[in-house]
């Protein structure tokens, strides 16, 4: 393995943690391991002080969890809160 392939990235960040856990529910479902980050400061810290919640995957998995959401938005089309 390279650094690349162990380096992890931020994806998204949501506002609310529904947003967050839809989206990792949908990379879940397509083998694309992701982790919630920022979760218990926001609920502490509602207002924005701490850069919202936060959706982390591995830097290798990027480019497809990008084109699985956008695919997923595209069929259902809604759209989430990203990028504060």
């Amino acid at each position: 393995m390279n650094t690349k392939d162990e380096k992890i990235v931020v994806f998204g960040s949501y506002i609310n943690s529904t947003d967050a856990y839809l989206i990792k529910g949908i990379l879940n479902e397509n083998n694309i391991p992701c982790f919630v980050g920022n979760e218990i400061f926001n609920n502490l810290y509602p207002v924005d002080i701490g850069g919202g919640i936060t959706l982390h995957v591995f830097e290798r998995d990027v480019e497809e969890a990008q084109r699985i959401v956008a695919q997923q938005q595209d069929s259902s089309g809604d759209t989430l809160s990203e990028d504060l």
